[in-house]
């Protein structure tokens, strides 16, 4: 217990020995001026000034704009990466079914339409669903087993024909994962077009193959990878490896379209046979130019011509101007401010007369392809028109190096 008099002590000292501190402190401060800090500085420094925020969100914002392309970029990369494999697997697949058939895929399974008595065919091969009885299967229909898609294969009733199917639930009307490129996000991934194919639908993809460098439907007469096929009621079968002159190494197969959310646009309808959906064509006709002498074509070495109205009407890829994807329905405003200008078949004999479609993606620069010994690469929208005509033709009396053409 504190005695009276301990207590008179400290209320009589406790002020001298505060003031004594409090020197101590001011003299502290006098020698060692950087220790100034009170309690009101302390917390005036708890919050930023406008001023530092700002400098803060522009520091965040100028980090963004730098890191933000270098992101997307990768993705991209990731993406084209995946589409080249989906590629490589189409082209794999193909190989495998020449083992087992000994000849290629035809372009498709259609009608066969002899155009010196025909006049309204572009070609032998007959892409029109208004004809009676035209199957209309395309090559990737025939490929499925080898895509490991046996399933999906035998619930194609192929003695029916395409417009036969289930019109909502059928196999054409799949949208197979294997088939589209990440790059092309566009959707719904589905085809309709009542006046032509009724109630049917069609699932979209993002790849097609080389029928022919002249136009899509001119395969018997100038081949591609996937003409060359023989004549007879409906065209059924592709040609052998032995008519490949130029060599599987030097001849280009399969390449990328792209879709477009309209479902009245067909591009990219895998099941069907028609060009911008299964089929491109680089639309470069020989030389000398013997307009529609196709049966004469089919008896020489392609020459493809070389001259500035060539280059102009030349379906390389992403082209956008002077030609155009030749479709049975094309919304040309809307597919002109997309990229992918476009056209409405009409067989006049000059424009809209004819079936071809450029390759076309979304990847920046170019598309890619596949070659017919397996091999994927990428191609430039700047390629020569020349030798991409050459690469896609079985016969040009040599071949174009295609690994000067692709990276």
């Amino acid at each position: 217990m504190r005695r009276a008099g301990d207590r008179y002590h400290w209320l009589v000292w406790r002020p001298a020995i505060a003031c004594a501190a409090e020197d101590r402190h001011h003299r502290t401060i006098r020698e060692n001026p950087e220790v100034r800090v009170t309690r009101r500085n302390v917390s005036d420094r708890g919050a930023f000034t406008l001023v530092e925020l700002l400098v803060v969100i522009a520091v965040v914002g100028v980090l963004i704009s730098i890191l933000l392309p270098a992101v997307q970029a990768a993705r991209e990369a990731a993406r084209r990466m995946h589409c080249k494999n989906n590629l490589r697997q189409v082209g794999l697949a193909v190989v495998a079914y020449e083992s087992s058939f000994k000849s290629l895929p035809p372009a498709g399974i259609v009608s066969y339409c002899n155009p010196p008595i025909n006049r309204r065919c572009d070609g032998s091969f007959d892409m029109r669903p208004s004809t009676p009885g035209n199957p209309l299967f395309s090559w990737l229909t025939q490929i499925l087993p080898q895509l490991e898609e046996q399933s999906l294969y035998d619930r194609f009733d192929f003695d029916a024909g395409i417009l036969n199917q289930d019109a909502a639930n059928g196999p054409q009307a799949e949208v197979l994962g294997l088939l589209v490129c990440p790059s092309d996000r566009t959707g719904p991934r589905l085809a309709k077009m009542p006046d032509l194919t009724g109630e049917t639908e069609f699932g979209k993809g993002n790849y097609a193959g080389f029928p022919s460098p002249v136009h899509c439907s001119h395969g018997e007469y100038v081949a591609g990878a996937l003409g060359g096929f023989r004549p007879g009621p409906d065209v059924k079968f592709g040609q052998r490896l032995n008519k490949i002159k130029d060599g599987n190494s030097k001849t280009l197969l399969a390449t990328e379209v792209r879709t477009r959310a309209d479902p009245t646009d067909a591009r990219g309808a895998w099941a069907l046979p028609w060009a911008g959906s299964s089929l491109v064509s680089p639309d470069v006709h020989p030389q000398p130019l013997e307009e529609y002498n196709i049966l004469a074509w089919k008896k020489s070495v392609y020459r493809p011509r070389d001259d500035a109205d060539a280059e102009l009407s030349a379906q390389t890829p992403n082209k956008q101007f002077h030609i155009f994807d030749v479709l049975f329905r094309c919304d040309s405003v809307a597919s002109l401010l997309e990229g992918m200008p476009c056209a409405n078949y009409a067989h006049s004999g000059t424009l809209g007369g004819f079936w071809s479609a450029a390759p076309r993606s979304l990847h920046a620069g170019g598309v890619n392809v596949v070659v017919l010994d397996g091999h994927v690469g990428f191609m430039s929208d700047d390629v020569d028109f020349v030798a991409l005509a050459r690469m896609v033709c079985v016969n040009d009396g040599g071949g174009v190096e295609v690994s000067d053409h692709i990276r």
